[in-house]
């Protein structure tokens, strides 16, 4: 009996294998190489037209390029946003949303990191249309990692900033309650705090200056988020939190 079973595992052993078809080549893999080889060449021989050119277009294959291909697509980004050409940032800020899926969601979470660091670097703090477009580009990824950091700057100095934070925020929609009733609660810290001070200063400008650069933001990022369009102002969206919004199991 044992001898026939070794016989068995023998001649099974033997039997070769059948080989799997590969998947076929996306019908843009050649594009797409050839693409980034010219990306390469553009940081090489710093042709800044030829950089913005190529990050647009491989934005636009990022569904056909293989995961060795997305690597080397975002270590040429990371150059992009590390160089000096306030043009090719630009860019790359533009097209990194565009750079998402993956195996759980893990390039989502690349692109992500990319602009969490170009909002860290001074040269960003220093060009706040350039600061507004990471903080709305974070927003359009809408990974959970892009979230703290666009809460954190609710409280930024730049009422401008803080306008673009909220509508990048406005980007979780689809977010769980939970995380949406996190984003919705910072907010209205935010905007009652402004709708406040003018309030009680009526006759101060420059309160009044601040609180119409947030105010279609944050209207329309709780809108967008809590679903609720009949509700404006802030006064009326803390009473309509309290009252219900915090307290909902669904909104």
């Amino acid at each position: 009996m044992l001898v026939r079973t070794w016989l068995l595992v023998a001649v099974v052993a033997a039997v070769p294998l059948l080989a799997q078809d590969p998947p076929p080549p996306h019908p843009d893999a050649a594009a797409i190489q050839e693409a980034i080889e010219g990306f390469r060449k553009a940081h090489k021989e710093k042709l800044e037209q030829d950089q913005i050119h190529f990050v647009k277009l491989l934005a636009d294959k990022w569904a056909g390029a293989d995961e060795k291909q997305r690597k080397e697509i975002f270590d040429l980004c990371d150059k992009n946003l590390k160089g000096r050409s306030q043009p090719v940032k630009d860019a790359t800020v533009e097209a990194l949303p565009k750079m998402n899926g993956g195996d759980k969601d893990k390039d989502a979470e690349t692109a992500t990191k990319l602009l969490v660091d170009e909002r860290g670097r001074k040269t960003t703090e220093e060009n706040a249309q350039h600061f507004g477009n990471v903080c709305r580009a974070l927003g359009k990824l809408h990974h959970p990692k892009g979230m703290p950091v666009l809460l954190k700057l609710l409280n930024y100095k730049d009422f401008d900033i803080i306008a673009a934070a909220a509508e990048g925020l406005s980007g979780y929609r689809e977010a769980g309650l939970e995380v949406k009733r996190e984003i919705v609660g910072e907010l209205l810290k935010t905007y009652t705090s402004a709708w406040n001070a003018v309030a009680n200063n009526p006759r101060d400008n420059n309160l009044k200056d601040r609180l119409k650069k947030v105010q279609s933001s944050m209207e329309a990022a709780l809108k967008s988020l809590t679903g609720q369009q009949g509700i404006e102002g802030a006064d009326k969206w803390w009473k309509w939190w309290n009252d219900t919004g915090k307290k909902a199991k669904a909104w």
